[in-house]
């Protein structure tokens, strides 16, 4: 059976948030949030993600995320609670699919929120590491296909995020 086509930008929304998944350059996925996460909006990402993971591994593929969380608004604690215990049971199917994300951020907070998540999430499905820009990104993607000793997959030098104004 041929894999799913794929489905470039994908707008994900609920009040107060939107996401953007571009599965353009797949395996590598591009997302980007604006606002603050909720369930409604985490469980239309998942209903969004997972089909884009699964194809990749009916190809045989190891994909990589790279987020731009800069303009997100971060969780409260029960939040984070309840998206790391969500990401835990959404994830498991893909362990071994997915060789790492990288989130865009500048804001210090986030960077703790990141830490957070790993530190209550600890088997989370994958590493997660952050970068300052998406030319920072690249070279973090590049760094986990060497490690996995696997080919970069053609990636976007001139990638930008379609903007998203709430």
């Amino acid at each position: 059976m041929a894999a799913p086509p794929l489905k470039g930008i994908t707008r994900i929304k609920a009040p107060g948030c939107e996401v953007h998944w571009d599965d353009t350059y797949s395996p590598i996925f591009f997302a980007n949030t604006v606002g603050v996460v909720n369930m409604e909006v985490m469980e239309q990402w998942y209903a969004v993600r997972n089909p884009a993971y699964a194809r990749a591994m009916s190809l045989g593929q190891k994909a990589m995320l790279v987020s731009d969380v800069s303009n997100m608004t971060p969780p409260d604690a029960v939040m984070r609670k309840e998206l790391a215990l969500l990401g835990e049971k959404e994830d498991e199917a893909f362990r071994g699919v997915v060789l790492g994300q990288v989130f865009i951020m500048s804001n210090p907070v986030l960077r703790g929120v990141v830490t957070a998540l790993q530190w209550i999430s600890p088997n989370a499905l994958v590493p997660t590491v952050t970068a300052a820009s998406l030319k920072d990104a690249a070279r973090q993607v590049e760094r986990h296909y060497t490690r996995a000793g696997l080919p970069m997959p053609p990636y976007p030098d001139n990638y930008a995020f379609e903007k998203i104004t709430l």
